[in-house]
């Protein structure tokens, strides 16, 4: 079971924080697009299991190099979460 803070804002600041730590400059992150989407995914993911939501207008501001690959992932997970719920009606 994943370790959930008591606060979830707490938990957002802190991913931030690491996330921006990790992809500094001068890291071999920083010019990875592919590791810099993976670690994005897993953020988007465990925000929405903590009942966060994150835009795509907030992914693309921060990540505006990774827009066209962002927008995908989104309606990826859009049609996906709309045929579960299609599945489970």
């Amino acid at each position: 079971m994943p370790l959930k803070p008591s606060d979830p804002n707490q938990y957002s600041k802190q991913t931030c924080q690491s996330r921006e730590q990790t992809a500094g400059s001068g890291t071999k992150v920083q010019d990875d697009n592919d590791v810099q989407l993976d670690l994005l995914y897993n953020e988007i993911v465990i925000r929405e299991e903590l009942g966060l939501d994150t835009s795509l207008d907030e992914c693309t501001q921060q990540y505006t190099h990774l827009e066209e690959e962002l927008r995908l992932h989104f309606e990826i997970r859009h049609a996906l979460r709309q045929r579960f719920l299609l599945d489970t009606a």
